[in-house]
């Protein structure tokens, strides 16, 4: 809210726009069968809020605070996402709050213009976002000394890389990054020569030197822009235009390996999981005229199971049952059910083994996460 309406009294019974974005053409999983895991609502740059979530009848004065980080690949995600929406779990617990945090995406959020100084922008949001909510939630309810950063996919990515970002002060107690880690090397940007954003400078005739660029594109309105967006990626022209991550060695690192091993992150403790065959879920839609494959009957590939407790947390006579975990490279190119097999299966059969696999899983690791939680970290 902008300080000279701090006093002002606004409508909190809707979202926020989503910050600007666009929905692909592509036939997927998710915008066929499953649309509850995409946004529900208009998009707009007045788009950098909160979503907070209090119990109304709470156990406690001072309750813990989850902060929610969606993902979405740096491209999409929004506060609306109703598979998202934590209210029923609230009202159920009434032992916790849920704060979501809305970041910038895409080219607003990751733009690698050559006339700007910051080109993380979306990752300076969810930061002072969390400093916001640290300086507020006690008018919530919430303890400020009893937060956890939560996220997924590009969610749980922002989460670890929040965590080498600011190693002295994460502001959190914890951190929680579901299938997702700073290690999820297929979203960062390697465009050193800023030419995704002169291309898209391009189109809209705004050219001269850098800062020429960038003051010329600040004037084109951002529908305008999502818009050319959809149609060069729709119309499958290349090369592809990408805005993600780009190492900038201060918020974000091109050497996190070492950065670990040199101690250059936070102390708190972090909890990591990923679910089974959730490569499987982002893999375009086989023809439906394609022949069944009744080999294809077994069930899914298993993990080894890895038994993890995080470093600080005391789980008593109650450890958690085992996370599971492939390696550090979540979303494999290459995923359990390889696209030959895809092809092989009939169309609805893929949705209905995609959609079964991913929501128990997600289902499991979500109720073990919350167990150790809500042992550990339930009173002040």
């Amino acid at each position: 809210m902008p300080i000279n309406q701090s006093a002002s009294i606004i409508d909190a019974t809707q979202f926020s726009p989503s910050c600007p974005q666009y929905e692909g053409a592509s036939l997927s999983a998710y915008n066929q069968d499953v649309r509850e895991l995409l946004i529900n609502g208009p998009t707009g740059e007045n788009c950098l809020t909160l979503s907070i979530w209090a119990p109304a009848y709470p156990t406690g004065k001072s309750l813990p605070v989850y902060i929610w980080i969606y993902g979405g690949g740096f491209q999409t995600g929004g506060s609306s996402v109703p598979y998202q929406n934590p209210a029923q779990w609230v009202q159920r617990t009434q032992s916790h709050i849920v704060v979501s945090i809305q970041y910038r995406l895409n080219i607003f959020g990751f733009p690698n213009a050559a006339g700007l100084a910051s080109q993380n922008l979306g990752f300076l949001d969810q930061r002072l976002a969390i400093e916001w909510i640290q300086s507020n939630i006690a008018s919530f309810g919430g303890n400020p000394s009893k937060m956890v950063m939560w996220g997924q996919s590009a969610g749980a990515q922002s989460v670890d890389i929040q965590n080498f970002a600011y190693p002295d002060d994460p502001i959190v107690s914890g951190f929680v990054c579901d299938s997702g880690s700073v290690y999820l090397n297929s979203l960062y940007s390697e465009d050193v020569g800023h030419t995704n954003f002169s291309s898209v400078a391009s189109h809209f005739n705004c050219s001269g030197d850098a800062a020429a660029e960038l003051s010329c594109m600040r004037s084109i309105s951002s529908m305008d822009i999502e818009a050319y967006l959809k149609s060069y990626s729709d119309s499958g022209t290349t090369p592809s235009l990408a805005f993600d991550p780009f190492p900038d060695e201060t918020i974000v690192f091109s050497n996190y390996t070492e950065q670990y091993l040199s101690g250059h992150l936070s102390t708190a403790p972090a909890i990591f999981g990923t679910n089974l065959n959730e490569g499987t879920s982002p893999q375009p839609e086989p023809s439906e005229n394609v022949p069944s494959n009744p080999s294809m009957n077994s069930p899914p590939q298993t993990t080894t199971p890895l038994n993890y407790k995080p470093p600080g947390l005391n789980f008593k006579n109650s450890p958690p049952e085992p996370l599971h975990h492939r390696d550090m490279n979540y979303h494999p190119t290459r995923p359990p059910y390889g696209p030959e097999i895809l092809q092989s299966l009939r169309g609805e059969e893929v949705r209905i083994r995609r959609i079964r696999v991913r929501l128990m899983n997600c289902r499991d690791l979500l109720l073990r996460l919350w167990e150790v939680v809500e042992k550990e970290w339930r009173y002040p």
